[in-house]
């Protein structure tokens, strides 16, 4: 529940799960979220697609599919060589530089996807930028 979440009044919890198949359970950690649910208008809970289970234990909860994850996987082949207009280029993301840049187009693309519909600040984009999560040189900008 960062400061992103909280601008966006939705929450995302990573981890919802119990190794006892019941609704019961499900109710009982939904109503221990709940205890938090001031400032926050949706939850959000990421379940992978062959976990048909647990999607239909989370709709008894009044949770609905909004959109669909995947991750995708670039196989070893080469890559192919890009021709750009005069004056473009690729180049690697730059900390304390690009954060404006990267927030403009971000969020003019995210602006209509679900669960990521909350512009990001150019602080946000730092600290994500300058966590584990983030691939080095991972992150390129045209």
């Amino acid at each position: 529940m960062d400061e992103y979440a909280k601008r966006g009044r939705k929450s995302r919890f990573r981890i919802f799960h119990s190794e006892i198949e019941d609704i019961n359970v499900y109710k009982g950690l939904m109503d221990q979220l709940l205890k938090y649910k001031e400032g926050y208008d949706k939850y959000f809970i990421f379940i992978p697609l062959d976990n048909k289970k647990l999607q239909g234990n989370l709709s008894q909860l009044q949770f609905s599919a909004e959109r669909y994850s995947f991750i995708l996987l670039r196989d070893h082949s080469p890559v192919a060589s890009v021709n750009l207009p005069e004056n473009y280029e690729i180049k690697n993301y730059e900390s304390g530089k690009d954060e404006k840049i990267w927030c403009m187009v971000r969020n003019s693309g995210f602006a209509k996807l679900k669960g990521s519909e909350t512009p990001m600040s150019p602080d946000q984009v730092k600290k994500m930028m300058a966590s584990g999560d983030c691939l080095e040189g991972g992150a390129m900008i045209l």
